[in-house]
Order: structure tokens, then sequence, then C-alpha cells
């Protein structure tokens, strides 16, 4: 098969040079968060539909979308190249090796390998951007600041992916607790290319995490007009803008936020869905009338069937379906947690690891909470809090789960001193959240904690 480089000196085997250009062109797009990437990779495979690097990039795709059905899809496509493996480049085994890793449920052998490939070949965008993709939903959030770090000096501020890569570290280094450098990244990202949600989002992490509320709104709606043109990652963008307006105890411009900007009945991929799931249960444990809106969510997660996506997801479909109301809801959500107990109990895949760590007590929590047992709740919630990064997503994502356990406690038992402990932890990591604050103060005189009831006060 003939061999063709791509702009950055990367080897394909494809038939045509015309292929690898689209290639690249798709990428682009992929990392822009783009409209149109998917009838770009269209594009591309037309010029060469049997091109290995294109339908491993197929595959790939099928296997975000986080659909059941299509990971057989998607292993097909691996699997046609791996029966081609004599005539591709070594870069491209490893793409194909990966690509069957993760359709054959491990996550983290896939993350490896395109970890490896990013560190020998640092101008690989693919293998940069789904090991960034894998490290997160692993939780690990120093492999999402290192493996672009790696990279960067690789790359010229001048090219046209070197801010997406800028901006992929800014968000590793707000994981890891390093706000100074990760919003100068994030804003150094935006001033090379205005059209890069990411560094947005990064930016906006960072902004949630040092308590900067009236900032994070002000920079979320001031760049609306480049995220507002991204795929379904905008919804996501704007649920950071709703969060803002939650933490600084604005209900009301939360739930206005939520209905224009972050729900949508169109907005059906698992994201939207954990959108969606975690900004209610947040608006209504602070005591927001959110009405009706959780039955169109749970609606959603009904439409997509039993299959399980990863935990992180999985946990927000099953609290989605269990807080409309609807029996019917109430009977998939059960049936959903029965199949995360059996995969975890029964499958020796790697993917089913998350799920015996914490997404099987979190769903029994959910499910404990939403039938009143909140000491049940609370006390799975705090079994698993110490293993919590390992079902993936942010913190700021994550910090949901401690917002319920605190409500689980504080309905439970809101004078005990367990309840006060827990609410002491949020005064020094969110000292900014005046309803714990509230409660904790509450907490701590129903307990006649006269000693730590004075060192509150001074602080």
């Amino acid at each position: 098969m003939l061999k063709h480089k791509n702009a950055h000196g990367l080897v394909f085997t494809c038939s045509n040079h015309d292929a690898v250009e689209a290639y690249d062109r798709t990428l682009r797009r992929y990392v822009a968060f783009d409209r149109q990437t998917g009838a770009e990779m269209k594009a591309m495979l037309a010029l060469d539909p049997e091109m290995p690097m294109g339908r491993l990039l197929r595959g790939c795709f099928l296997m975000l979308m986080g659909v059941g059905a299509l990971v057989g899809k998607a292993r097909t496509e691996a699997d046609a190249v791996m029966r081609e493996v004599a005539v591709l480049e070594p870069r491209e085994a490893l793409h194909a090796e990966a690509l069957a890793a993760w359709t054959g449920g491990s996550l983290r052998k896939a993350t490896s390998i395109w970890t490896s490939i990013s560190m020998e070949w640092p101008k690989d965008v693919l293998a940069l951007k789904l090991a960034n993709f894998g490290a997160f939903y692993m939780g690990q959030s120093r492999m999402i600041r290192d493996v672009p770090a790696a990279a960067l000096d690789h790359w010229q501020p001048a090219e046209y992916e070197y801010s997406y890569l800028l901006s992929l570290h800014a968000f590793g280094l707000e994981e890891c607790g390093q706000y100074r450098l990760a919003e100068s990244a994030g804003r150094r990202a935006l001033d090379l290319n205005p059209n890069d949600p990411w560094a947005v989002h990064a930016v906006a992490h960072v902004l949630e995490a040092a308590g900067r509320a009236d900032e994070g709104i002000d920079w979320v709606a001031g760049q609306a007009g480049h995220w507002g043109l991204a795929n379904n990652f905008r919804y996501h963008i704007a649920w950071h803008q709703t969060l803002f307006h939650y933490e600084k105890g604005d209900l009301a411009g939360a739930l206005d936020a939520y209905d224009r900007l972050v729900y949508s009945d169109q907005a059906v991929e698992y994201l939207d869905i954990c959108n969606d799931a975690s900004m209610l249960l947040r608006l209504e444990m602070a005591g927001a009338d959110v009405g009706g809106r959780w039955v169109p969510v749970a609606e959603k997660v009904a439409a997509r069937g039993l299959d399980l996506v990863m935990s992180f997801p999985d946990v927000h479909f099953l609290l989605a379906l269990c807080s409309s109301g609807d029996k019917r809801h109430r009977g998939i959500a059960e049936a959903l947690a029965a199949q995360m107990d059996d995969f975890a109990v029964r499958s020796a895949c790697d993917d089913a690891d998350a799920y015996r760590r914490v997404g099987v007590g979190l769903g029994r929590a959910i499910l404990h909470f939403r039938d009143g047992h909140y000491g049940d709740a609370a006390r799975l919630l705090m079994e698993v809090e110490a293993e919590l990064p390992a079902i993936g997503g942010s913190h700021a994502q994550r910090d949901l789960f401690r917002e319920l356990t605190a409500e689980c406690l504080w309905r439970e038992a809101p004078q005990s001193a367990t309840t006060a402990s827990y609410l002491a932890r949020a005064t020094y990591s969110r000292p900014a959240d005046s309803r714990n604050w509230s409660r904790y103060i509450e907490s701590l005189d129903g307990a006649a904690a006269r000693d730590a009831a004075m060192q509150r006060r001074a602080r």
C-alpha cells in the first residue's frame, strides 16, 4: 500500500494524499468541537474508504458517542485494520490495538497506548486528544495535565492545533489545583484562537474552583459568540454558566440559564443528560422549584435503553430516572441499577472496576435518597467518597456527590457530630458556599460544640 505524510510529518498508509489532508481537516474540526466533524469524516472516507487511520478514526468516533449498539461497529473497524497489520506503520498498528482494547472493555489499556503514541509521536493529535479523554474518565488528573505538557515543546504557537493542545494542558493544570498557571494557559490559548471552546471551559473551571462566580458568569457569557457555535459541548459550557448562578445563590438566574441554554430536547448525548440531571439535583437540594423538569430528562434516558456507557454517565442516568416521579422511570432505574451491579460482579474487563469501586454504591445511594432513606444513602456515599475519582469527570462534576452526602446527612440528623464534621470540610474547601456555612453554624450550635463554634465564628 502507498504511504503519504501529513502536514505534521506523520506517515499514513493510504491510496492518495488528498485523504490524508482530509484526515487532518477532520481532526481539526474534532478538537474545535465543530458541528461539521462528521461530515468532514465522511468526505475523508469517500476519498479512501480503506484508509486504516480513517477507519480507526471512524471507530473512535463511534465509541465516543457512548451508545452500546455502536461498540460492535467500532470493533469491526479495529478488526479490519488489524488484519492488515503487516503493511501498517507502527503508529497505525498501535492505534488499531488501542481501539481494539477500548471496544473490548479496557479504556485503561487504550489510554495507556494512546499515551505511548503521544510520547513517541507528539504531533499525533488523535492520540493526544484520546489520551486526554481516557484520563478524564478514569479520574487521572495528573495524566490530564502531563500528557499534553510532554508534547507542547514539539509544537509552534503558529500551528493551528497548538491552542487546542494548550487548552488541554490548562484544564489539566486546573484539575491538579494549579489555578494561576491554568488560568494563564487557558487565556493564552484563547488569545491565539478565539474558536477554542475547551479554553473557555478550562478558564471557567478555574473561576469555579476559586469561588469567583461573578467573574465566571461574565467570562462564559462574554465568549458565547464562539462556544455557542460548537456542537453539543456548548450545552456543557452553558452548564458552567448555570453553575455560577447556583453557587452565588441566584437560583432564579440558574433556572433561567438552565431553561434557555442547558436543556434542549435535541441534546440527548450522555454528557447532555449529565448536565441536565446534575444541575436539577443541585437546584432542587438548594430549595428551587424545578417543577416537571425531571420528566423530559428521564425520557431521554428511557429512550436510550439499558446499555451501560461508563459509570459516570450511568449514575446520572439513574438519577434522572428515579427523580421524575414516574413509576415507569423508576422501574427502569431499578433495572439499570441491577445491570450495573451484575456488570460489576460478573465482568472481568477493566471497565467494570469503576462500577465495583464507586458506581454501584452511588447508584444504590441515589435510590435510597429518593426513597427517603437518608441515613442509608449517606453511609453508602461516604463509603465510596475516597474512590470518587475512579468514576471520572471533573472535580466540579464530582462535587455533586459531596453535596448530596451533605444533604442526606442534614435530612437524617442535622445536629449530629457526623453532620457537623462533614459540613466543616466545605467551609475550608468551598468557603464561599453560604448555604453550607448556614447549615454548619446551625449544626454546631445544636450540638453544643462551644469551642468549635467559637472557632467557626472567628473564621
